[in-house]
Protein backbone atom coordinates (compact mmCIF):
# COMPACT_ATOMS: atom_id res chain seq x y z
CA UNK A 1 0.00 0.00 0.00
CA UNK A 2 2.93 2.61 0.93
CA UNK A 3 4.56 1.91 -2.76
CA UNK A 4 0.70 2.42 -4.36
CA UNK A 5 0.64 5.72 -2.54
CA UNK A 6 3.79 6.91 -3.80
CA UNK A 7 2.81 6.36 -7.31
CA UNK A 8 -0.38 8.25 -6.68
CA UNK A 9 0.94 11.08 -4.97
CA UNK A 10 1.47 13.06 -8.11
CA UNK A 11 -1.81 12.03 -10.00
CA UNK A 12 -3.64 13.44 -6.55
CA UNK A 13 -1.21 16.70 -6.88
CA UNK A 14 -2.55 16.91 -10.24
CA UNK A 15 -6.67 16.84 -9.76
CA UNK A 16 -6.49 19.11 -6.26
CA UNK A 17 -3.42 21.70 -7.06
CA UNK A 18 -5.80 24.55 -6.44
CA UNK A 19 -7.07 23.24 -3.34
CA UNK A 20 -8.49 23.70 -0.56
CA UNK A 21 -10.40 27.04 -1.93
CA UNK A 22 -11.95 26.67 1.43
CA UNK A 23 -11.18 27.20 5.21
CA UNK A 24 -11.06 24.71 7.67
CA UNK A 25 -11.40 21.03 7.13
CA UNK A 26 -9.25 18.50 7.04
CA UNK A 27 -5.51 18.91 5.67
CA UNK A 28 -4.39 18.19 2.56
CA UNK A 29 -2.66 15.51 3.33
CA UNK A 30 -5.55 13.75 4.80
CA UNK A 31 -7.57 14.29 1.90
CA UNK A 32 -4.52 12.52 -0.14
CA UNK A 33 -4.52 9.53 2.28
CA UNK A 34 -7.84 8.74 2.12
CA UNK A 35 -8.57 9.20 -2.02
CA UNK A 36 -5.19 7.21 -2.00
CA UNK A 37 -7.27 4.30 -0.19
CA UNK A 38 -10.05 4.61 -2.22
CA UNK A 39 -8.11 4.32 -5.21
CA UNK A 40 -6.34 1.03 -3.95
CA UNK A 41 -9.15 -0.30 -2.78
CA UNK A 42 -11.07 0.34 -5.68
CA UNK A 43 -13.93 2.39 -4.13
CA UNK A 44 -17.28 3.01 -5.78
CA UNK A 45 -19.04 5.45 -3.50
CA UNK A 46 -17.81 7.74 -1.41
CA UNK A 47 -20.03 8.41 1.65
CA UNK A 48 -18.62 12.05 3.55
CA UNK A 49 -20.65 11.95 6.78
CA UNK A 50 -20.05 15.45 7.84
CA UNK A 51 -20.34 17.63 5.18
CA UNK A 52 -19.02 20.64 7.63
CA UNK A 53 -17.22 23.73 5.28
CA UNK A 54 -17.51 21.30 2.56
CA UNK A 55 -13.22 21.13 1.83
CA UNK A 56 -13.44 17.19 2.33
CA UNK A 57 -16.47 16.98 -0.22
CA UNK A 58 -14.47 19.12 -2.52
CA UNK A 59 -11.73 16.91 -2.48
CA UNK A 60 -13.10 13.82 -2.80
CA UNK A 61 -15.75 15.08 -5.70
CA UNK A 62 -12.33 15.76 -7.81
CA UNK A 63 -10.68 12.48 -7.35
CA UNK A 64 -13.39 10.34 -6.75
CA UNK A 65 -16.61 8.66 -9.04
CA UNK A 66 -19.57 9.37 -6.79
CA UNK A 67 -19.67 11.28 -3.58
CA UNK A 68 -22.25 11.56 -0.99
CA UNK A 69 -22.02 13.96 1.56
CA UNK A 70 -24.13 14.69 4.60
CA UNK A 71 -24.86 17.10 6.98
CA UNK A 72 -27.41 17.99 10.09
CA UNK A 73 -26.89 21.26 9.21
CA UNK A 74 -28.50 23.66 6.17
CA UNK A 75 -26.73 26.37 6.75
CA UNK A 76 -23.14 27.20 7.54
CA UNK A 77 -21.00 30.85 7.86
CA UNK A 78 -19.60 29.94 4.25
CA UNK A 79 -23.27 28.47 3.33
CA UNK A 80 -23.43 30.41 0.19
CA UNK A 81 -19.50 29.90 -1.00
CA UNK A 82 -20.39 26.05 -0.25
CA UNK A 83 -22.94 25.78 -2.26
CA UNK A 84 -21.78 27.33 -5.23
CA UNK A 85 -18.70 25.24 -4.93
CA UNK A 86 -20.27 21.91 -4.44
CA UNK A 87 -22.57 22.88 -7.86
CA UNK A 88 -19.69 22.73 -10.06
CA UNK A 89 -19.28 18.82 -9.93
CA UNK A 90 -22.34 16.57 -11.27
CA UNK A 91 -20.49 13.88 -9.33
CA UNK A 92 -21.75 14.85 -5.48
CA UNK A 93 -24.92 14.48 -4.25
CA UNK A 94 -25.82 16.67 -0.48
CA UNK A 95 -28.20 14.95 1.58
CA UNK A 96 -29.33 16.90 4.74
CA UNK A 97 -30.09 14.74 7.41
CA UNK A 98 -28.10 12.56 10.48
CA UNK A 99 -25.72 9.87 8.94
CA UNK A 100 -26.48 7.30 11.22
CA UNK A 101 -29.96 7.55 9.54
CA UNK A 102 -28.80 8.39 6.14
CA UNK A 103 -25.47 6.40 5.76
CA UNK A 104 -27.91 2.47 6.17
CA UNK A 105 -30.02 3.65 3.29
CA UNK A 106 -27.57 5.09 0.88
CA UNK A 107 -25.89 1.71 1.51
CA UNK A 108 -28.76 -0.32 0.89
CA UNK A 109 -29.54 2.13 -2.60
CA UNK A 110 -26.06 1.57 -3.59
CA UNK A 111 -26.38 -2.03 -3.45
CA UNK A 112 -23.31 -4.10 -5.07
CA UNK A 113 -21.15 -0.66 -4.92
CA UNK A 114 -17.56 -1.08 -2.71
CA UNK A 115 -18.34 2.08 -0.71
CA UNK A 116 -15.96 4.09 1.78
CA UNK A 117 -17.34 6.49 4.41
CA UNK A 118 -14.83 9.52 5.92
CA UNK A 119 -16.49 10.07 9.69
CA UNK A 120 -16.20 13.78 10.57
CA UNK A 121 -19.41 13.34 12.40
CA UNK A 122 -20.66 11.63 14.35
CA UNK A 123 -16.79 11.35 15.76
CA UNK A 124 -14.40 9.06 17.81
CA UNK A 125 -16.11 5.93 19.23
CA UNK A 126 -19.04 6.46 18.24
CA UNK A 127 -18.48 7.17 14.76
CA UNK A 128 -16.45 3.76 15.45
CA UNK A 129 -19.17 1.54 16.71
CA UNK A 130 -21.45 2.38 14.17
CA UNK A 131 -19.21 2.01 11.54
CA UNK A 132 -18.50 -1.48 12.42
CA UNK A 133 -22.41 -2.06 11.77
CA UNK A 134 -21.79 -1.40 7.79
CA UNK A 135 -21.18 -3.39 4.80
CA UNK A 136 -18.16 -1.38 3.99
CA UNK A 137 -14.87 -1.33 2.84
CA UNK A 138 -12.97 0.84 4.89
CA UNK A 139 -13.54 3.80 6.89
CA UNK A 140 -11.22 6.98 8.04
CA UNK A 141 -12.18 9.21 11.34
CA UNK A 142 -10.66 12.66 11.16
CA UNK A 143 -10.09 14.68 14.23
CA UNK A 144 -7.95 11.71 15.36
CA UNK A 145 -5.69 13.49 17.85
CA UNK A 146 -2.54 11.19 18.73
CA UNK A 147 -2.38 10.37 22.24
CA UNK A 148 -5.68 10.46 23.19
CA UNK A 149 -7.56 6.83 23.96
CA UNK A 150 -9.65 7.18 20.82
CA UNK A 151 -6.16 7.13 18.73
CA UNK A 152 -4.83 4.94 21.11
CA UNK A 153 -7.27 2.60 20.23
CA UNK A 154 -6.69 1.77 17.12
CA UNK A 155 -2.53 1.31 17.90
CA UNK A 156 -2.66 -2.83 18.22
CA UNK A 157 -6.19 -3.21 16.59
CA UNK A 158 -6.35 -5.40 13.88
CA UNK A 159 -7.78 -4.09 10.56
CA UNK A 160 -5.97 -0.56 11.09
CA UNK A 161 -4.60 0.88 8.30
CA UNK A 162 -2.49 3.77 9.49
CA UNK A 163 -2.94 7.51 11.20
CA UNK A 164 -1.87 10.51 9.14
CA UNK A 165 0.73 11.53 12.09
CA UNK A 166 2.54 8.03 11.68
CA UNK A 167 6.50 8.87 11.38
CA UNK A 168 6.66 7.15 7.88
CA UNK A 169 3.21 8.78 6.34
CA UNK A 170 3.72 12.32 8.27
CA UNK A 171 7.58 12.19 6.62
CA UNK A 172 6.92 11.34 3.42
CA UNK A 173 3.39 13.63 2.42
CA UNK A 174 3.60 16.39 5.15
CA UNK A 175 4.92 18.17 2.72
CA UNK A 176 1.54 18.60 0.94
CA UNK A 177 0.34 21.02 3.49
CA UNK A 178 3.03 23.74 2.79
CA UNK A 179 1.60 26.96 1.69
CA UNK A 180 -2.04 26.03 1.95
CA UNK A 181 -4.51 26.95 4.29
CA UNK A 182 -4.41 25.58 7.63
CA UNK A 183 -6.42 24.74 10.49
CA UNK A 184 -5.17 25.15 14.04
CA UNK A 185 -6.04 21.11 14.43
CA UNK A 186 -3.76 19.85 11.92
CA UNK A 187 -0.90 22.01 14.06
CA UNK A 188 -1.75 20.46 17.43
CA UNK A 189 -1.98 17.21 16.42
CA UNK A 190 -5.32 16.22 14.98
CA UNK A 191 -5.35 14.08 11.74
CA UNK A 192 -6.99 10.78 10.44
CA UNK A 193 -6.84 7.35 11.09
CA UNK A 194 -7.90 4.91 8.42
CA UNK A 195 -9.34 1.64 9.50
CA UNK A 196 -10.74 -2.00 7.19
CA UNK A 197 -13.97 -3.26 7.95
CA UNK A 198 -13.59 -6.93 8.76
Amino acid sequence: MRNFLKEYVSEFEKLTEDLPRLSGGISRSEAFAFCGLCKFFEIDVVIDSGTGRGVSGEYFARTQKQVITIDLHLHYENSEELSSILKEYDNIEYIVGNSLLEIPKILHRESGKRCAVFFDGPKNITAFEFSQTLDIVFCGFHDVIKGREFAEMFDDKEGTLFHTHDEWFATEYNRLNRNRIQTKGYLNGVGAVFYVNR
